[in-house]
């Protein structure tokens, strides 16, 4: 099975809720921030959202605030 890479990452400027809506669209609990030239810069999971939600974390931050 190949999966486009390029989906399953965001921008550093992305919101926690756009880091959702992308785990949602890939039904893959987990998405990678990337920066321009798509160097890794770290992951988001599933668990660093429930983690967030449960810390009342504005979802309208960046993801890179996880």
């Amino acid at each position: 099975m190949f999966t486009d890479l390029t989906t399953l990452c965001v921008t550093p400027s992305a919101t926690i809720r756009d880091g959702i809506a992308q785990m949602e669209m890939n039904r893959i609990g987990i998405v990678m921030v990337v920066d321009e030239e798509q160097k890794l810069l770290g992951t988001v999971t599933d668990g660093d959202v429930r983690r967030a939600v449960l810390a009342n974390t504005d979802l309208s931050q960046p993801v890179m605030l996880l």
